[in-house]
């Protein structure tokens, strides 16, 4: 058991750190490109793993060549990509919930992460259980009878209006399964919990909350985690590492020592990534969250201006990231069905033609729900004064 008095002198420490420290400004330059670009390249691992499976076989099954086992290795770290995205909204969230811990407002919160959340996750539901009710219904397509790897469930079983209002409660995993085709929502759940605990556990550890509020709020984390279960509780601490980068001291050193470190912390996330090849996922999702944040932290030593093209070719891919992730699996499912049932094109042409499609497709969503957030958050500010 830790000490009692080492747990109270942490949370003074804490509290202090908090209320003095620990107001980082907003992330930018240079750090800032570098983020970016991860949380595209998140999304697009994500895709290139639940793409795979519908075009590319298996290396078991044939001679695929050097290059061919090369590709099918590269594009197997799905997983890995969203622990990678835990650990950047855990930066990127976590460090808001600090800079503004000293004048916290619930209102304001849960409108900017409602908003940001719900503006895609709605229209993402709909949209893909049309396409799913035509996959099952018109094209008649085996792979919604969990025909494939990145789909290997029954997806009919998945569309009813129940498992719909329980993935907009954000209870999927919890109280029910991801639903229909979707079976990347799962995060979404850990994603919004974690939103939800976390200025709590910070709220509970400042100073200027009064004691029966902080008791209050330690209370409802505990349960919460309770009802979350263990493994959306277990990567909860992949989350908060990342919101710790924040009050991670800074290094003073040279810019080449700074980018030796840079490189050094990518070689050990590497590392850790392909060690999750011969792990179990909780084991391998804790080693490979450290590793990730070191890497994380050190992108944030060095503070320089980014180029201008490297900073909008990061802003753009990630710009749209988060819709990528919401539509690609209905919609890859969808046009897998499509081209497997109505064309003779061989599985290269069909897997190009499928990516093409899903990118055009997510760009379109991107600017028809995401790119509106900010109207739909003044909008609900206005409505909520």
């Amino acid at each position: 058991m830790i000490p009692v008095h080492l747990i109270q002198q942490a949370a003074h420490w804490f509290s202090e750190k908090l209320e003095t420290e620990a107001q980082p400004t907003p992330i930018s330059g240079l750090p800032s490109a570098h983020l970016d670009l991860l949380r595209g390249l998140a999304a697009v691992a994500v895709l290139f793993g639940h793409w795979r499976p519908f075009w590319w076989p298996h290396y078991a099954n044939g001679d695929i060549g050097v290059l061919g086992r090369l590709g099918y290795f590269v594009t197997g770290f799905p997983h890995e990509a969203v622990i990678m995205f835990f650990v950047l909204s855990g930066f990127l969230v976590g460090g808001s919930v600090f800079r503004s811990a000293s004048s916290w407002s619930w209102k304001k919160y849960l409108i900017v992460r409602l908003s940001r959340l719900l503006t895609v996750l709605l229209p993402a539901l709909l949209i893909g259980a049309i396409f799913d009710i035509i996959g099952i219904y018109v094209i008649k397509s085996p792979i919604y009878h969990g025909q494939s790897v990145s789909i290997y469930w029954e997806v009919g079983q998945r569309l009813g209006f129940g498992t719909l209002a329980c993935n907009i409660l954000f209870l999927q995993t919890i109280a029910c399964e991801p639903f229909g085709s979707n079976g990347a929502l799962w995060s979404l759940a850990n994603e919004f919990w974690y939103y939800i605990m976390f200025p709590m556990i910070v709220l509970s550890l400042s100073n200027k909350s009064s004691v029966q509020l902080r008791l209050m709020y330690i209370f409802i984390v505990v349960i919460l985690l309770f009802i979350v279960g263990e493994s959306i509780s277990i990567l909860f601490l992949v989350w908060i590492m990342g919101a710790l980068i924040y009050i991670l001291p800074d290094i003073h050193c040279s810019s080449s020592k700074t980018v030796a470190i840079q490189i050094f912390s990518l070689g050990i996330a590497l590392s850790c990534a392909l060690m999750s090849r011969f792990m179990k996922n909780t084991p391998s999702d804790i080693l490979f969250g450290v590793a990730f944040t070191f890497f994380v932290w050190s992108l944030c030593q060095y503070k320089a201006q980014a180029p201008k093209f490297y900073q909008e070719i990061s802003s753009r891919l990630s710009s749209f990231s988060y819709t990528m992730y919401l539509f690609h699996l209905p919609v890859l499912a969808f046009i897998a069905a499509i081209l497997t049932e109505y064309t003779s094109f061989g599985a290269s042409v069909s897997g190009l033609l499928s990516l093409f499609a899903v990118i055009i497709f997510c760009l379109l969503a991107y600017r028809s729900f995401e790119a509106q957030t900010p109207l739909v958050r003044r909008t609900l500010f206005n409505v909520f004064r």
